[in-house]
């Protein structure tokens, strides 16, 4: 039985692919062959791959990892030497080591994210990636980037309660890393003392230059997309701003006086600019509120007191002193009229009928030029007109009634009638009406008359108007030219 090669395991694995190395006693270093002479004397292994990141971990450098879900390195403090995982020696040792160094001693670490730039507290742990910067956060790190970037510092002692001072030491940078605990810093901010103005409820205005009007600003500014700061100040109408501009942003009414008089206000339908140029007050509440309400539906409203009230004319200002207030009196809506319903109907044409002193006869009162206004006295009897009215009142007194009562009435009275089978048919003229029930009839109307004239406009033009003979007489004789028709044209209906 033949004996193996005392490296035959290794000679296997050779074989196989794997890269061996050799010494040639202990002392000497470990060298890689390339075609091993398998020598009993000297010693071989398989070559480690991480034997080189292994000797740099061990000599105190930073080692990176490849995160194939961060699709980067980043730097892993404890390495497992997977095979699968892609290692190498960080490039930013000296940049990373002492952050590094202060997170194991629990201070606060920042990062900044180079795509999108701007240093954030590290909630968890940091993953020290390859695409971020890290830094450890200072007492003073705002201030610190501030000053950084070119903008002023302020200082205090904070044993002393000094004043604020800008700062003007070059190597101010160190002292805000020394973190001195007896000073205190903030970055200078020239709005602040409109910040805090504004924090104070106090109003702000703007101006595009000092020499033209001051605007108030209605709501927050937004500080960091402020104009220069030259452009705001403190309204030295601060006090009695606030409360309007609270006023409008609520919702409620504001108004601006008609001229420099404040007599007469007038309500803001736009947005109000609020312009150290103008007055402004909230619009007073209403106090005749309900009765303002009634005047505009059409209501009468009366004024007095102690049992004498006194009807107020309607008006633009009875509707004013409605809403300011100002009537010195007491205000009532009129109780409606006994005869309210018949009132509205008279004023909106209607026919209406007052009973006679009779008691029996319905006497009508028609609207129109020459027709006496009824006086409504709540003593007497008012109704509504209603068609064929006469027919309704004798049907209601027991009578009997025929079919066209009334036209039969005015029929035998000497007036013509005419006839239609139904609404689809014209008006004929008859002699004798058949008076069928499923016919209509009705008293024939009056033929209408009119007559054409020439009159002159005031720009010397000759013009044609029509007049009828009851208003022909309102023809101006001065700017009457002559008559067109000799006499009366008439026009059946």
């Amino acid at each position: 039985m033949t004996t193996p090669h005392k490296h035959q395991v290794l000679i296997n694995a050779w074989a196989a692919g794997a890269q061996i190395q050799v010494r040639f006693h202990k002392s000497s270093d470990w060298r890689d062959a390339t075609v091993p002479s398998w020598d009993t004397e000297y010693e071989y292994r398989i070559k480690d791959p991480f034997s080189d990141l292994k000797k740099a971990f061990s000599e105190g450098k930073l080692i990176e990892a490849f995160d194939t879900n961060l699709e980067q390195f980043c730097v892993v403090l404890r390495p497992f030497w997977n095979e699968n995982v892609e290692y190498r020696i960080s490039p930013r040792q000296d940049e990373l080591k002492p952050v590094i160094e202060a997170h194991l001693e629990g201070k606060q670490i920042e990062f900044n994210q180079r795509a999108f730039p701007g240093w954030y507290d590290c909630v968890d742990s940091p993953l020290w990636q390859a695409s971020h910067d890290y830094r450890v956060k200072t007492r003073w790190q705002k201030e610190l980037d501030a000053w950084l970037a070119g903008k002023k510092i302020e200082c205090r002692r904070t044993d002393r309660a000094d004043t604020w001072d800008v700062q003007t030491n070059s190597r101010l940078d160190r002292y805000l890393i020394d973190d001195d605990l007896d000073l205190e810093y903030r970055v200078y901010d020239e709005y602040r003392d409109l910040k805090e103005a504004e924090a104070r409820g106090e109003v702000i205005e703007w101006a595009r230059n000092t020499r033209g009007l001051w605007y108030a600003q209605t709501n927050p500014i937004e500080w960091q997309c402020a104009d220069p700061v030259e452009c705001y100040r403190i309204s030295p109408r601060s006090q009695t701003l606030r409360p309007i501009i609270d006023a409008w942003n609520a919702g409620k009414q504001i108004q601006t006086p008609l001229g420099d008089a404040a007599t007469e206000w007038l309500d803001m339908i736009m947005t109000p600019m609020f312009d150290s140029g103008s007055r402004y007050r909230i619009k007073p509440e209403v106090v005749w509120q309900k009765e303002l309400d009634a005047y505009l539906k059409g209501e009468v409203i009366q004024s007095g007191g102690s049992g004498v009230w006194y009807d107020q004319s309607r008006s633009p200002e009875l509707e004013q002193e409605l809403r300011d207030g100002r009537l010195g009196m007491k205000v009532r809506i009129k109780t409606k009229h006994k005869h309210q319903a018949v009132i509205d109907a008279y004023e909106a044409g209607e026919t209406v009928q007052c009973k006679l002193h009779d008691g029996t006869t319905w006497y009508d009162h028609k609207r129109g030029v020459g027709h006496e206004r009824p006086c409504f006295s709540e003593d007497w009897e008012y109704r509504i007109k209603q068609p064929h009215q006469e027919v309704r009142d004798a049907f209601a007194a027991g009578k009997a009634v025929q079919p066209h009562q009334e036209v039969r009435d005015a029929f035998a009275a000497g007036k013509a009638v005419q006839p239609r089978a139904n609404a689809n048919r014209p008006w004929t003229d008859t002699g004798g009406p058949g008076w069928y029930s499923d016919y209509e009839y009705r008293i024939k109307p009056e033929p209408l008359k009119s007559r054409r004239y020439v009159w002159v406009n005031p720009a010397g033009h000759q013009r044609v108007g029509i007049c009828d003979p009851n208003n022909h007489h309102q023809v101006p004789a001065s700017t009457f030219v002559r008559w067109i028709d000799d006499d009366w044209v008439e026009t059946e209906v």
